[in-house]
């Protein structure tokens, strides 16, 4: 029978759960609902648009798999073009998330374990933020998630209603993101380490979920063949990496922002180091508690991924240190340092105080994040006057790889052109009935490869009168040289930036008379 200590906590867990379940919506809710489209969803949503037999031909020669493009593609044929419906069902599996890291943390240690990590994630910043991106970050935490608890619950139970679970949510979860084989390899080393009696079952299901990836396959060693090169070539950065590690290993928990939060009025610097050491503390704690309840090792595996990434960028690949790829780790790290606030004997009250301070700070970042011009600009209030006025003085608009491009088409030009793209994601537009009255012009995706084998010349021949777009200083290219040589100006851009939002360099170009 369960003791008296066991039924207080289930009933306290009956009611802190749906809480923090309810806290971890209204966060996500209240980010999802801020206007904030940025390069990379302007990118998601400027493929999902096509047919998804384009969708498929373009993922093929990108880098992402496909789940995460296939489910906006049909949502958008539902909801429509608004910005709000398109985040709701990246709200609804952040929150679920918040949910699957109780279960995960109540099964690697106990229930406090398990509600601490689940309110850290519902609140620190990276989580609500990236959880909340139209995008396939969205898909790996909640995943990552599932697929642990589904392990867990299959070496555990030995059921095959468990196992068919863990093949469904693995599968899944290699199709929404590549990270995805990190987590699996985490099951795969506990299995050999610590589920030996379990292998047989646990190789049938990986059998299944490879069967089930098979189709994929195929296209993802194209992606690997056709990104070779192309990508995380900057070279060594072992100080980028040791910074990452803090930041990460802290889950960016928001309070290096105190001292600014409370007006100046405490040290600033002091109060980040100071909360550092603790948060150190603590997850240091964590692992001596996790190690003896026997719930290190996967949680260690799980952890790895960090570990790996942190070398590729001390030896080879920055590209590697965005923070949204770490995410998925914050429910992990969150059980570490729940699991050492209850084993810090006589300093428990310190680390639950830390603990809170970390959730009260991230309130005020919320607020900040709704209200604060760094996270949106106020140019976009009147996206369709701009759009119309660079119609009124331009027959096209061209642009430097997507980042100027695919906002502006979500912003200025969500529903007024149709569109097809080569595997490389040139656009082509088609007119369209509404295409002279909207006053919106044709795009083209510009890439460097095109300007050395004459593709720009090509395209841009029939247009006296381009709009060109860059995103800050990323015309500082072959691309820009060419605009610029064959446009209004010689050698460089200097004309006026008409561009409302302080973010995109827009240009009116005039083309010089042939000789």
């Amino acid at each position: 029978m369960p003791n008296r200590l066991d039924m207080q906590m289930r009933a306290a867990t009956r009611l802190i759960l749906p809480l923090i379940l309810l806290l971890g919506l209204a966060f996500r809710l209240a980010a999802a609902t801020v206007p904030r489209m940025n390069p990379d969803e302007g990118w998601s949503y400027y493929l999902c648009r096509n047919p998804v037999p384009q969708v498929l031909d373009y993922l093929q020669v990108d880098r992402h798999p496909p789940a995460s493009y296939l489910w906006l593609a049909g949502w958008l044929r539902v909801v429509g073009h608004d910005e709000v419906p398109m985040r709701l069902p990246f709200v609804l599996l952040g929150t679920l998330a918040v949910g699957l890291t109780f279960l995960l943390g109540r099964e690697l240690f106990d229930e406090r374990v398990g509600l601490c990590a689940a309110g850290l994630y519902a609140v620190v910043y990276p989580a609500w933020e990236y959880d909340t991106w139209i995008r396939s970050y969205a898909l790996l935490s909640p995943l990552s998630l599932l697929a642990s608890w589904m392990y867990l619950r299959t070496l555990k139970t030995g059921s095959w209603t468990w196992g068919l679970g863990l093949v469904l949510s693995s599968t899944l979860l290699l199709y929404s993101h590549y990270l995805g084989f990190f987590v699996l390899a985490a099951h795969l080393a506990h299995a050999v380490w610590k589920g030996r009696h379990r292998l047989g079952l646990l190789a049938l299901c990986w059998g299944l979920c490879a069967l089930l990836y098979l189709p994929w396959l195929p296209c993802f060693l194209g992606q690997l063949q056709n990104r070779s090169g192309r990508d995380l070539q900057a070279g060594p950065a072992p100080a980028l990496a040791l910074s990452l590690a803090g930041r990460m290993m802290l889950m960016e928990t928001g309070l290096e922002h105190l001292g600014g939060l409370t007006g100046g009025r405490l040290p600033q610097r002091e109060l980040e180091i100071l909360g550092s050491l603790l948060l150190w503390g603590l997850l240091l704690m964590g692992l001596g508690a996790l190690a003896q309840r026997n719930g290190m090792p996967l949680l260690a595996l799980l952890l790895a991924p960090m570990i790996i990434m942190l070398v590729g960028i001390a030896l080879k690949f920055p590209e590697l240190s965005r923070p949204r790829y770490y995410v998925f780790l914050i429910p992990y790290l969150g059980m570490l340092l729940g699991a050492g606030a209850l084993a810090a004997g006589r300093w428990r009250p310190l680390a639950w105080t830390v603990l809170l301070l970390v959730g009260l700070v991230n309130l005020a970042l919320i607020r900040d994040y709704r209200t604060s011009s760094y996270f949106r600009s106020g140019g976009w209030d009147a996206p369709a006057r701009w759009i119309r006025s660079l119609g009124g003085q331009a027959d096209s608009l061209a642009g430097f790889d997507n980042y100027a491009l695919h906002p502006l088409l979500y912003y200025y030009a969500r529903e007024k052109i149709f569109y097809r793209l080569e595997p490389r994601g040139f656009a082509f537009y088609e007119y369209a009935p509404d295409y002279a009255a909207s006053g919106l012009l044709p795009v083209h995706r510009l890439w460097v490869e095109q300007v050395a084998n004459n593709e720009i010349e090509r395209v841009m021949e029939p247009f006296s009168r381009p709009v060109l777009l860059l995103w800050l200083d990323g015309g500082m290219s072959p691309v820009r040289q060419w605009f610029g040589q064959r446009y209004g100006v010689r050698d460089a851009l200097v004309v006026e930036n008409f561009a409302p939002d302080g973010v995109t360099e827009a240009y009116f170009l005039q083309r010089f008379e042939t000789p």
